[in-house]
Parts: C-alpha cells; sequence; structure tokens
C-alpha cells in the first residue's frame, strides 16, 4: 500500500466518471438499452500534489472520492497499484474535513473481479503474447512462451487481490 500524507497543493478536475449506455439501434435509428447495460466509466485525476509528491494520472475507486480531495486540507490518501502500474485511490483521510474510503462491499465486489475475470483476460493476452514471442524459438518455445504468459496473467491478477486486501486492512487500521 502507498500512504502519501501532507497538503493537498493541487487537485486538477477530474475526468471521467458516470455511467455508459451500451445499447443497439433498430431498423428506425432508435437507440434501445438492454437492463443492465450501464458501464462505469473510470474516474481520473491528471495531477495531484500532496506534500512534496506530485501523482499523474491516478485514477479513484468511485468517482465520490473526488469531492474529499480539498486544496489546502492536510490529509492522508491511500493509494495501491493496479496490476502493479496504475495507482488507484482507496481512501482520504483528512484531519480537518470528513473523510472517505472504500465500503467492504466494494473491496468485496473488486476482489471477486481480481480472482475471476482479471485472471481470464490478463491470462489470456499474456497467453498470446507469450506465444508470439516463443514462435521465436520454435514450436517447443511456442508452448512454453505461452504457458509463461498465461502463468503471469493469472498471477499479476492475484497479486493485485492480495495487494488490495493488505492496502485496505492498513487504510482502516491507520
Amino acid at each position: 500500500m502507498t500512504r502519501y500524507c501532507g497538503e493537498i497543493r493541487q487537485v486538477a478536475g477530474a475526468t471521467g466518471g458516470g455511467f455508459v449506455a451500451v445499447g443497439n439501434e433498430d431498423r428506425f435509428g432508435n437507440v434501445t438499452v438492454p437492463v443492465g447495460a450501464l458501464v462505469r466509466v473510470a474516474t481520473e485525476i491528471p495531477l495531484l500534489q500532496i506534500g512534496d509528491t506530485t501523482l499523474k494520472n491516478v485514477r479513484l475507486c468511485m468517482a465520490e472520492v473526488a469531492p474529499y480531495l480539498r486544496p489546502g486540507d492536510q490529509a492522508c490518501i491511500f493509494a495501491f497499484g493496479h496490476l502493479l502500474r496504475k495507482k488507484i485511490i482507496i481512501g482520504v483521510k483528512s484531519q480537518t474535513g470528513p473523510s472517505w474510503t472504500m465500503g467492504f462491499g466494494r473491496l468485496l465486489a473488486t476482489v471477486l473481479t481480481y480472482l475471476t475475470l482479471w485472471p481470464l483476460l490478463v491470462g489470456l493476452a499474456g497467453a498470446l503474447v507469450g506465444a508470439l514471442a516463443g514462435m521465436l524459438l520454435g514450436d517447443q518455445g511456442s508452448v512454453l512462451g505461452m504457458t509463461l504468459g498465461a502463468l503471469y496473467g493469472v498471477g499479476i491478477s492475484l497479486l493485485s487481490a492480495l495487494r488490495l486486501v493488505i492496502a485496505y486492512r492498513q487504510m482502516r487500521s491507520a
């Protein structure tokens, strides 16, 4: 887990957020949106400066976090690395104003996604890249590359789930 504490000096406006409807067009040009076809769009802050640390393109686990990032506020921001590369803010604890932390239900849903969906997506991508790289070594190399790529994809997803749980526990105890 990464914890950034200090005065929030600068917060660029949040981009993204909300939902996008996924629908179909009928023969008359009318868009029909089936039930449950709303897709959440990631909320991102282009620039966030807290203390001496500057974070660029940091994501929020939920769009509701943005109002809790107030310039001039003394706060601690808790983040974790999604698939080890993208910082995602999971909580803001302020010394002078209201605080916000990721709820247990959101944590549970995210961990379940890391345990089911992400291993499939990243494992498949890893297997494809590994197979292409392995083709340079011949037939045996493509099998080895595909296996290593799939194992990497599954492993990185499971590691992200573990890192999120550890970050959440540390945030709650702080």
